[in-house]
């Protein structure tokens, strides 16, 4: 049965940001590619005429069709008591939204209760990892409960530099929808670009620092690597939102060897976005310097985009990854002399970085299949997309648990069973390969929503079993 999945996404209020559209489109695009029926659920900006907010709810639904995306659109009033509002034209209402849909992927903090409760199930994923939590446990902001908390930060939940602010994070990755951003050839002679804001008035509070915060802007996490363009032969862009300091900063960065551009001429629309990213050799960014103090294992959207398209990045490094490279494709430079020297190595075997960066997108950025293991962790929502071994059993889920227990008594299957939750301290905990030692079992199988088909992420997930307080002692873990 197919699922119906909401989108919580934040668009009208910024419609001049091609980037910023595509961070909502690339998930989007992931859940529909699954099978799920997926609703686009905007928020109204707070303030906004209802001409205004009906004429960009108008270029809103024109730009997803024109990218790929098959759903309905709708507006939510969340900051007002009421949040249904008279739908635009074209658009449906917020409460058949909220009626028909199984889950709620919300990517804004502030929503409301009165939005949140209108769904069976929430979904919070969180975009700003390490920030969003610091602010948590700081009081300096506050999300309504959901069901279950994601993370983009790999380190999220596990990191000594990270407060969980009592949540417990699963992490997800970004995603990019590979279909829409396909290989093409590009220029040789054409620069490392990179899209971004400049400034910002974001302060970071932090007792190590001297003075007790920092500036987190993207100026700040560029100051030490300004010089860059006179230690490599490669040619680097930057396409910036200076606003009104363009006067005077776009000369000065231009004094010091790069190329400036306004990234309100290359990156208004998402079509613009994506022809100045396929245009480029490849990335170069710093990061902000939250990701650095926080350690999060950080990879950028943007930076997604330019992998998907075969482009090479050479990025700040965020912390230690369990899989992202820092060699190929993926390049994490920590000073000013290793982003240089990885600018010539990527510039020196080209095809080659593009062909891993591409594969790199391809094997941990997939949206579709990023979107369908949020799903399938979502604890209520699964794809209706079934890979051939997970296909439902006309047995039906009951008959289908005693079949595998009597496999699991029968010792062809041991590692059918389920983990139980320890009573004390002492508790211990191996996989078995023995029948014949412990008292008793409790089979969970499908109806515990942790099989996903294969041998090996059920001995994960539950192939352990609670060793009895009478378990011989060469025999606990």
């Amino acid at each position: 049965m197919s699922r119906t999945v909401t989108l919580l996404a934040d668009t009208l209020g910024f419609m001049a940001g091609g980037g910023h559209f595509w961070v909502y489109l690339n998930w989007a695009l992931g859940l529909q590619g699954t099978g799920c029926s997926v609703h686009w659920l905007d928020s109204a900006p707070d303030g906004l005429d209802t001409p205004t907010l009906h004429a960009r709810t108008a270029v809103l639904r024109e730009r997803l069709a024109g990218l790929g995306f098959k759903g309905p659109v709708a507006v939510v009033g969340w900051t007002l008591p009421d949040p249904d509002i008279k739908p635009p034209a074209g658009c449906i209402g917020f409460g058949e939204v909220a009626a028909t849909s199984d889950l709620l992927i919300n990517f804004t903090y502030a929503m409301p209760d009165a939005v949140l409760k209108r769904f069976p199930r929430t979904v919070l994923i969180d975009i700003d990892p390490g920030l969003t939590q610091h602010w948590l446990a700081s009081g300096q902001m506050s999300v309504r409960p959901h069901d279950i908390y994601f993370s983009t930060g790999e380190t999220v939940g596990r990191s000594r530099f990270i407060p969980d602010a009592g949540l417990h994070w699963h992490y997800t990755p970004p995603c990019v929808a590979l279909d829409v951003w396909p290989l093409l050839p590009t220029p040789p002679d054409a620069p490392f670009t990179t899209v971004s804001g400049w400034y910002a008035d974001e302060w970071i509070t932090d007792a190590s620092h001297p003075e007790g915060y920092y500036c987190n802007d993207k100026r700040s996490g560029f100051l030490p690597f300004l010089g860059l363009p006179a230690h490599t032969a490669v040619p680097l862009e930057l396409a910036l939102n200076l606003g009104t300091d363009a006067d005077t900063e776009g000369p000065a960065l231009r004094a010091q060897g790069w190329r400036v551009r306004m990234s309100k001429e290359v990156s208004s629309t998402p079509a613009d976005y994506r022809q100045y990213i396929q245009a480029s050799r490849g990335e170069f960014s710093a990061a902000k310097p939250s990701c650095m103090a926080f350690q999060n294992a950080w990879i950028s959207d943007r930076t997604l985009c330019y992998l998907a398209s075969g482009r090479p990045a050479v990025v700040g490094h965020t912390g230690p990854s369990r899989f992202l490279p820092s060699d190929l494709g993926l390049l994490r430079f920590q000073t000013l002399e290793e982003a240089a020297s990885m600018l010539e190595t990527v510039a020196a075997d080209w095809p080659k970085h593009s062909a891993a960066a591409r594969a790199l997108a391809a094997e941990h950025f997939d949206a579709t299949r990023v979107a369908q293991r949020l799903l399938e962790r979502g604890k209520g929502v699964r794809s209706p997309i079934y890979r051939r071994d997970e296909r439902p059993d006309p047995r039906g889920a009951e008959a289908l648990t005693r079949h595998r227990a009597a496999r699991c008594r029968a010792g062809r299957n041991p590692a059918l069973v389920q983990r139980q939750r320890p009573a004390a301290s002492s508790f211990r905990c191996r996989r078995s390969h023995s029948r014949s030692r412990w008292a008793a079992w409790r089979v969970a199988i499908f109806s515990s929503g942790l099989w996903s088909g294969r041998k090996s992420n059920a001995r994960r997930a539950i192939g352990y079993i609670c060793i009895s307080t009478g378990t011989p002692r060469s025999h606990r873990a």
